[in-house]
């Protein structure tokens, strides 16, 4: 969960529509993990937004799947073998920008393709 000083300092960004600052914490999180976090900062962004909430939000949630590859995927897989699996999975990018405001869906479905590249399965949502 974000903390109460980054809501306070991504809220004045969404105020002001300063969305670098937003996609730069973006990639922290990912550095580190904090998965889930990257979807609250895409909410808190959408929330303290004045104009534009929906094009705001979709236009952060595209930015997941490239920050995922070059921020969190590197350090948290075996990368040749995630860059070939997403060669093969046309869809991932898609289920990502999906999940991407939620929380709880980001987490899982980050989860899951971790777990699909690593045993080279696509699609892993079709696998349930």
């Amino acid at each position: 969960m974000l903390t109460l000083d980054e809501s306070t300092i991504l809220g004045s960004a969404a105020r002001s529509g300063e969305t670098g600052v937003g996609i730069r914490f973006m990639r922290h999180l990912a550095r580190v993990g904090r998965i889930e976090e990257i979807a609250e900062v895409i909410q808190v962004f959408y929330e303290g937004a004045e104009v534009n909430k929906s094009p705001l939000r979709a236009f952060l949630a595209h930015r997941v799947p490239g920050i995922l590859v070059n921020h969190y995927f590197p350090g948290s897989t075996h990368y040749d073998r995630f860059i070939a699996w997403t060669l093969a999975d046309g869809d991932w990018e898609k289920r990502i920008i999906a999940a991407a405001p939620s929380p709880e869906r980001l987490a899982l479905e980050v989860a899951r393709i971790k777990q699909a590249a690593e045993a080279g399965v696509h699609n892993p949502a079709a696998q349930e």
